[in-house]
Order: C-alpha cells, then sequence, then structure tokens
C-alpha cells in the first residue's frame, strides 16, 4: 500500500509504509512469517561500547553515558547498495570475510538498511537498525534516509572477522518505511583499512542452515551478492545514540512444572512489568519441533536438536508475559534459559520525587518507566502499537517527562526534525491537524530545558510555514473555521460526537486556541532569529484571534465559551470531519486552554476554572489533563485541584503501568504520564526560567502534602529539592548548580504573617539565588487549604434492575480496567440483575449490554454510596464455549482509609459448562469501596455477567 506518493516511484524519494498487518496484506504476512524460520546463533543483549546497562525489578539505566554527536559521515561513501542475487526473499543472509593485520584500535562503521537488519561480528551481535525514516498516517514522506554509526572496535580482532547480516524486506510493525526495494549498506573504518558492501560480499534468502553467522560456518556455496539500484537517496545520518541493551530479570515461569516439555504445548516467562523488549529463550533437543515466540507479535523456529538459541526479532510489548509455544514434540525439549532483552533509548535515572503520599511516589515512578518504553528509535505511543513519527501531540508530553526523568535530549531532537520534514511534505496539512502545534510546542520546550538555538533557527522556516497555513483557516468569523479536520481533540464524547475528530461546531474553540498559542510560539521564534517584522505581524493576528474568540464563544449566562457555532464552515463533512449540528456545548478543553493561553481576560481565569472542575468526573482522558494541570497552575489554583486529580491515576498491579485512557487502552502508552511532570515541575517547582536553565524558576506548589523531595537534571547539574511544613514553619533545601541562578518564589500565601529568611539572612517573598547549597526556612501561621474531592466516574444504577438486597452503589468506571467489552465499553451489564445478559437468553435485557470480560493485569473498582457491613460478594460467569471460569482476588477499603485496599477474598471457580456462580462469604464492616483484581481463567479471560455485593449500610 503506497501512501504519500506525490512524485511517483522513480525519483526515489517517496516513503512506502509497510502496512502488511492490514488488510489485504494480512494473507502475504501470515505466509511468509509463519514457515518456522531459521534460529540466530547469537542473540542480545548487544554490549555498546562505553554504555554499561544495569537492569533489576526496579527499572534498566546506563549510568554515567555520554553520547556525543558525530554528525554526517565524514568521507563520500565507497559502499554499495546490495541484496541477494535472484528472485528478491523476504529476509535475506549476506557474509563478509575481512583479514586485519592487528587487533583495531578504532572500527567505526556506517549502517543501513531497507527495512531492517541484524548485524554480527565474529558471532556476536553487535548492531540493529536502522533508524526509521518516519512517515505519517496520512502518507507524508521525510523524503530521507537514515543510516546509523556504530563504534564495532570490541567486536574485531586481529587476523580473520566474519560480519554476517540478516535484512528483513518484511516488518510485522504496520508502519515501517520501506523504499520498496530491499538492500543493505555497509561501510567501516579499521584504522585506515575500509570494509564496504559491494558484489564481493556473500548472500543468500534466508534459509535453515543453523549458526550461519557463526565464524566457522562455510559459506563458500553461497552465491555473491548482486549491486543494486540506489533508491535511498538523501541519505543523512541519524544522530540519536544506540539504543541501550539489558537482559531483564523474569519474575516467574508459568505452566513450566519442570524444565523439559515432552509434549505439545505452551509455557508462559512472566515479568514484573510490561517490558519493550526482545523475547528470547534456549533450548536443547526437540529435533522437528516448532518453538514459536509470541507476545504482541509472535516468530516461529525449528528446531534442529542440540542446543538452540531463539530471539524475537523484532522489538514488542511484554505485559508482562510472553508466551513460548511448541508443536510437533517428538523427542524432549530442555530449556536453558528464558527472558527478554529491555532496550530503550541509553538513559539515568536522574530526576526523582518522593512526597508523604506513597500513591503519588508510585504514580511518578509508573510514569517515568511508561516514557521509557516509548523512547526507542522514535518517540512510539506504545510498544503495543508503535505508531509512525505522526504523534508529536503524545511526543511532546514524553520529551517533557525525559527531561525531568533523563535529560536525554537526543531523540527530542531528531524527531522533532523529522516531524517538520512530515509537515512540509503534507503542505501543513498533517493527519491530525492540532498535533502540529504540538510540534512547535515540543521544539520551544525543547529549547527551554536544552539551551539548543541551533534547533530553533534550522526549524524557523517550518514553523512560519505552518502558521501561514493555520492563519488560511480562519473563517470570516475570525476563528478556525476552515481547518481541513480538528482532530486529535481527545477519547471523550462531546455532544453526541467521539471528539476523536469532531465537528467544526466542537472543534472550532479548540484550534483557534492551539492556533492563537502557536502565534505566540512563533514570535517568540522571530524575535530569536531578529525578525522584528514576523513578530510584529503575529502579534497583531493573536489581537485579532483573541477578540474574535471572546466576541463569538464567550457566553456570560454560563459564565463559560462555548465550543463553536454550527454551520459556519465551508469545508464539506468527509471521514474525517462530521457534518455540524445545530448544539452548544462548553468543553472543559476550550475553557481551559482559554485561561491557559489568556485568551480568556485574568479576571475571568478562577471562575472558568471552578464551573469547569465542579463538572464531576472532568470530561477529559489523561492525554489532556497535561493541559489541565497547566491551567489549573496559570489561575492560581493548583494547590487545590491538582493532587486528587493525580490520584485518579490507576496502576495496573501486574505491569505497574496505566492504561491508555481512563476506561480502558494499552498497557505501554506514554501519553498518559504527565503526573511526573507535575509532581517535578510544580510539587519540587523546578522549571528553566531561561533556555538551558541559566536561571531556574523555583516555586514549590505544597497541595494538600506535608513534604516533598527529589531532583531535576538539567544540562548545567542536577537541581536537588526539599522542603517540608512542621510545626507552622515551612523549610525549604535547594542547590544551585554553577552556572546558574534561581528565581524563588515562597508559598507566602499559604501562611498568615509570613516571614522568611536564606541562609540565616531575611528575605522576601520572592528572591535570586546564587550557586551553591541554599537553605530557607519560612515562618507565619498556616492557612487551611480546601482540596478538591475528586469522583471518580460514576453511574448510579436504576432500582428497577437491582436485585433485591443488593446494595445500591456508583460503580468507578474511572478506575475500570478491561480486555474485552463485548457490545461496547458501558460496564453497567455487570450490576443490571441479569446474569445471562447479553447471552441470548430469555433474561436478555434489550439495554444495548452485553458482559465484561477479564483477564490477567485487569481491574475493576466499585465504590459504596456510604460506608458498608458485607456479608458475601457473588458473582455469575456465562459464556456458551464453556469460558466461564473465575479467577480474582477481591480487595476492600475502609472509611478510615478510603484510598487503602486491603485483600478481603479469593475467588476461583473452573469453567464447568456455560454458567459459573460464586459466592465468597465475608465479614467486612465499613467498607466503602472494593477493588477486583483478575486473574486468567483456563481458557484466557473471564466473561463477568453479574457482581453482586450483598449487605447492610453500616450502623442500621
Amino acid at each position: 500500500m503506497m501512501l504519500g506518493d506525490r512524485g511517483g516511484e522513480a525519483d526515489g524519494t517517496c516513503g512506502m509504509i509497510n502496512q502488511t498487518l492490514f488488510g489485504c496484506g494480512l494473507a502475504l504476512w501470515l505466509a511468509a512469517w509463519a514457515a518456522p524460520a531459521a534460529q540466530p546463533a547469537r542473540m542480545g543483549p548487544i554490549e555498546n561500547p562505553g554504555m554499561t546497562v544495569v537492569a533489576d525489578p526496579n527499572g534498566a539505566q546506563a549510568p554515567g553515558y555520554r553520547f556525543e554527536n558525530p554528525g554526517a559521515k565524514p568521507a563520500p561513501w565507497q559502499a554499495r547498495w546490495i541484496w541477494v542475487a535472484g528472485d528478491a526473499p523476504d529476509i535475506g543472509w549476506l557474509r563478509r570475510e575481512v583479514a586485519l593485520a592487528d587487533a583495531p584500535k578504532n572500527v567505526t562503521a556506517w549502517i543501513s538498511a531497507d527495512m531492517k537488519y541484524r548485524l554480527w561480528i565474529n558471532g556476536r551481535l553487535a548492531a540493529r537498525g536502522p533508524v526509521d525514516m518516519g512517515a505519517d498516517y496520512a502518507g507524508g514522506s521525510t523524503h530521507r534516509w537514515f543510516y546509523d554509526r556504530r563504534d564495532l572496535t570490541p567486536f574485531f580482532q586481529a587476523g580473520r572477522n566474519v560480519i554476517a547480516v540478516e535484512v528483513f524486506r518484511q516488518w510485522p510493525i504496520g508502519f515501517t518505511v520501506t523504499r520498496g526495494h530491499p538492500g543493505f549498506l555497509f561501510e567501516a573504518q579499521a584504522d585506515g583499512q575500509t570494509v564496504k558492501s559491494d558484489a564481493t560480499w556473500r548472500a543468500i534468502p534466508a534459509g535453515a542452515a543453523p549458526d550461519w553467522q557463526a565464524p566457522d560456518f562455510a559459506d563458500a556455496a553461497w552465491p555473491r551478492a548482486r549491486e543494486v539500484d540506489d533508491v535511498w537517496q538523501p541519505l543523512i545520518p541519524s544522530e540519536i545514540p544506540p539504543l541501550m541493551e539489558a537482559v531483564y530479570p523474569v519474575d516467574r515461569f508459568a505452566g513450566l512444572k519442570d524444565r523439559t516439555v515432552r509434549q505439545d504445548g505452551e509455557f508462559q516467562v512472566v515479568f514484573n512489568r510490561v517490558l519493550s523488549a526482545y523475547p528470547f529463550v534456549k533450548v536443547k533437543g526437540g529435533r522437528g519441533a516448532t518453538l514459536t515466540l509470541k507476545a504482541r507479535h509472535e516468530y516461529s523456529f525449528q528446531l534442529g536438536g542440540g542446543e538452540t538459541a531463539c530471539e524475537l526479532p523484532f522489538m514488542t510489548e511484554v505485559a508482562p508475559a510472553f508466551t513460548v509455544a511448541l508443536k510437533n514434540v517428538t523427542e524432549p525439549v530442555e530449556v536453558l534459559d528464558a527472558g527478554a532483552v529491555f532496550t530503550s533509548q541509553p538513559v539515568a535515572y536522574r530526576g526523582a520525587f518522593a512526597c508523604d503520599d506513597a500513591r503519588l511516589n508510585r504514580i511518578w515512578d509508573a510514569s517515568r518507566w511508561a516514557v521509557q518504553i516509548c523512547l526507542q528509535t522514535h518517540h512510539l505511543d506504545s510498544p503495543n502499537h508503535q505508531e509512525p513519527i505522526s504523534d508529536p501531540g503524545d511526543y511532546l508530553i514524553e520529551s517533557m517527562v525525559n527531561y525531568y526523568a533523563f535529560a536525554q535530549p537526543w531523540l527530542a531532537r531528531q524527531d522533532t526534525r523529522k516531524f517538520a520534514w512530515l509537515l512540509k511534505d503534507e503542505q501543513y496539512r498533517n493527519f491530525h491537524i492540532s498535533y502540529s502545534i504540538g510540534w512547535l510546542q515540543m521544539l520551544m520546550d525543547y529549547y527551554d530545558y536544552t539551551g539548543d538555538r541551533a534547533l530553533v533557527v534550522e526549524m524557523a522556516p517550518y514553523a512560519h510555514e505552518l502558521l501561514a497555513a493555520y492563519t488560511a483557516w480562519r473563517g470570516a468569523n475570525g476563528l478556525i473555521s476552515e481547518a481541513p479536520n480538528y482532530m486529535f481533540m481527545d477519547w471523550v464524547t462531546i455532544g453526541g460526537f467521539e471528539c476523536h475528530h469532531p465537528p467544526a461546531v466542537i472543534g472550532q474553540g479548540y484550534l483557534t486556541a492551539f492556533y492563537y498559542h502557536g502565534l505566540a510560539l512563533a514570535a517568540r521564534i522571530a524575535e530569536l532569529t531578529g525578525d522584528a517584522a514576523r513578530a510584529a505581524q503575529y502579534a497583531q493576528w493573536r489581537r485579532e484571534t483573541a477578540a474574535a474568540f471572546n466576541r463569538e464563544l464567550w457566553v456570560g449566562a454560563k459564565g463559560l465559551y462555548r465550543d463553536g457555532k454550527p454551520f459556519v464552515t465551508s469545508v464539506k463533512p468527509h471521514q474525517w470531519l462530521p457534518a455540524d449540528k445545530a448544539i452548544e456545548t462548553f468543553s472543559p478543553h476550550v475553557n481551559l486552554l482559554a485561561v491557559l493561553y489568556d485568551l480568556a481576560p485574568p479576571e475571568k481565569h478562577r471562575g472558568i476554572v471552578v464551573r469547569v472542575m465542579a463538572d464531576q468526573p472532568l470530561n477529559t482522558q489523561p492525554w489532556f489533563m497535561h493541559w489541565v494541570f497547566q491551567a489549573i497552575d496559570h489561575a492560581g489554583m493548583f494547590e487545590r485541584y491538582a493532587t486528587p486529580q493525580m490520584r485518579r491515576w490507576q496502576i495496573v498491579p501486574a505491569t505497574q503501568s496505566f492504561r491508555e485512557m481512563w476506561h480502558g487502552g494499552d498497557l505501554s502508552h506514554g501519553w498518559c504520564s504527565t503526573p511526573l511532570v507535575q509532581m517535578s515541575a510544580r510539587v519540587l517547582g523546578v522549571t528553566p526560567a531561561a533556555p538551558g536553565f541559566k536561571i531556574i524558576a523555583l516555586r514549590p506548589r505544597l497541595c494538600d502534602l506535608s513534604w516533598a523531595q527529589g531532583s531535576v537534571p538539567t544540562p548545567l547539574g542536577d537541581v536537588p529539592v526539599a522542603w517540608r511544613v512542621e510545626a507552622g514553619k515551612f523549610y525549604l533545601d535547594f542547590t544551585v548548580p554553577d552556572g546558574a541562578e534561581a528565581d524563588v518564589v515562597l508559598p507566602v500565601e499559604r501562611f498568615e504573617r509570613p516571614s522568611a529568611t536564606l541562609d540565616g539572612r531575611r528575605v522576601g517573598a520572592r528572591f535570586r539565588a546564587s550557586p551553591g547549597a541554599r537553605h530557607v526556612i519560612l515562618t507565619g501561621k498556616p492557612r487551611p487549604l480546601a482540596t478538591q474531592r475528586v469522583e471518580a466516574a460514576a453511574a448510579v444504577l436504576d432500582a428497577r434492575v437491582v436485585k433485591e438486597d443488593l446494595l445500591r452503589r456508583q460503580m468507578a468506571s474511572a478506575a475500570d480496567h478491561c480486555a474485552h467489552a463485548g457490545g461496547g465499553s458501558n460496564p453497567d451489564a455487570l450490576f443490571n440483575g441479569t446474569t445471562g445478559n447479553g447471552s441470548g437468553t430469555g433474561e436478555t435485557l434489550d439495554d444495548g449490554q452485553t458482559f465484561r470480560g477479564y483477564g490477567a493485569g485487569d481491574w475493576l473498582v466499585i465504590r459504596l454510596k456510604q460506608p458498608c457491613d458485607l456479608r458475601e460478594i457473588r458473582t455469575f460467569a456465562r459464556h456458551q464455549d464453556k469460558r466461564a471460569g473465575q479467577n480474582y482476588d477481591v480487595l476492600a477499603a475502609y472509611a478510615a482509609e478510603p484510598d487503602q485496599f486491603v485483600k478481603l477474598a479469593t475467588g476461583v471457580k473452573p469453567g464447568e459448562g456455560a454458567l459459573t456462580e460464586l459466592s465468597l462469604p465475608v465479614t467486612a464492616p465499613g467498607v466503602v469501596a472494593l477493588r477486583f483484581e483478575f486473574q486468567d481463567g483456563p481458557q484466557g479471560f473471564n466473561v463477568y455477567r453479574e457482581i453482586n455485593v450483598l449487605g447492610k449500610p453500616s450502623n442500621k
């Protein structure tokens, strides 16, 4: 499927996205990948020079690693693109022998391939790649191809050396880019000796030869490679470091009684969290059997007896286990080892955060991990999807987490450049229109956190062209009403519309607010580049836009801005733009953006925030909460609203991660990690007041906490911060790194008659601190803080369908996680009193509900309307093909600690026909909430029809 082929294939510049997992390509992909493949003789992890990776159950990092961008290859290419002679196979094997007089002191290689390669030197896996060039959903291309630079010095030796390469023409990741022709390119300088790909290499289609990568493998019968036409121009260097790799500790094996498999079957390798990894297994014996590694993607190997090392050749999500399946077992298979090679950008855990709320600490840690597993050769939305380089609305959140957790800037820099190239190719009509302003925000965040002005100068022409495109979409009323679409807004429903791609009547105000902010960002760029005329023009457009926004959208009677006006756009409806309706809606998105970007006058800020935040649950998903937190902070109300909102994030115990959205989604999404930014940037209070942290803004927000401490990494050094409130005093300790100053703002509004000292010297509420360790004491009478109590998304059940003796309750759907939702995502089917609902029986109500399917890692929270004394938990499962087993733990939270869950009972019921009923007698007084933590049933997830909670209100 060719996407974005604007100039035809002949010029060799347009990218083609590999869509083999979709549509008509599915059968071809299955045919290519279902056949057993020859096993690699050596598997990861790759050991990169100068990079020591430490992996343990707390994470994985490469402390002390430093990357210097080497730039482009210093000399013209001597190597030629090569491939297998004859018909083009899906996988090619290539080998080359190299003789060196002495052990080399330096071997630098430049490598590329279409689509992906794995490279061994003397039997050791030494490199994977290349970095993907990127594409948009709509088909835009960067019109470039990347090559990797690798230091291969430790892999070579004096005398005979063998290079072995596996090149994949097909790839199971649906958006990997190809130029439509397979090829491999390699050039290395080994102490002045050139090694290059050309027709002297040997190459064959992948087959069943064991240990073909080994140095002593006999390849004399292999035919010579053929040189192919170069369709990969312009060829440019990837300027990010090689990924780090390490074997992540296995938590346990499931379904493997001993280390020997004697018949067809499968077992699981389980970890303590979700991973971005290459699953592997090492076995002995099993001649003729087929071994398949199954995670988010899968791959099969034919066992030849003896020892066999099998590694999934592509990074996949492991959440939190992968399966090893064996078929055609006629002789025993001994499992020698199994695990996963974790991979991410090389990071060090420089940032840190802790406070007196253990739940927030866990959320900070989970946010860090969610982003780390998405930092690959480009930012991923998740290792599950691995979407193309098209989502800077996601990446700007991930890059902010990166700055506060790792301060590793290289990926943000490269992806910012790549998306600019895509924007230009698509004439600034990218698939998710609003994400283009996200790209501009990501660029300026990068500048603020790194101080790298050169990238801003390079990106300036793209920024100005982007704003020109937006300005052309202004309608007669001055709003952005002529845009091609208004996505992405959020995964929410507003006015009956799914707002992934809302109609103009809902999207106008939202996109206008982003345009208004984009003008401010572009004005900064104009000022940085000395373009005073353009900066003045942007200022004028901002004045016009603010006037139109307030004139057209403010509704005084509501004290809010409406989302838009119907029937003012001339753009015809299409797949991504529904037709307008005569509706008036007031989303939190438009109103909070109006506050954040000062479209709303300052005197209206607090009133708007109070009205918006009173609507519970707030109709946003975790992604947009990144802007919610900024808006409430801008209005001076962060301390009232922030931490209660952060506690909405729920961690799935099995994966130590969040769901992508409140109600579901994948378990490895990076966009939902903004709480880490809020805790480090606002609770600790550290942000850049000048690019590159030359001036550090330090303004702690106390919220409802009594202490917080941590560290924020900056280009000038780490900034440790610790504060506490004790006996009516506020204590603040921080260190300013050399080369920086700190602009400190104390939380004097939280004290009556405040008085402050810095290192024993009287200071005001705001002061400038020089480098070194500093100690502040703020005294005064503490003022109480009125925080908002956040209610989760709730559905109060209709008493007509609730069974007798079943407590009326609220279902916390914001904390509801499920693997499978038949007939839709509404969980009310679990509580409507119809155990056969959705199964085709006479009990089924015509209510549009069916069932909920739960498996390992899924969980459900039920919050009771008042404290209750429980005596029984009763659950029903039903499935026509006997998947009616049940398996869960139930935990209870009590009135004294409503957010602390304690195990109450365990329910296990094997599948016995189409219906099972499970009754758990309990004695549990004063329960305010229940949490069900599910495990897989005998045939996968469990199909639940009904959950009953029996008891009575406390004190009655």
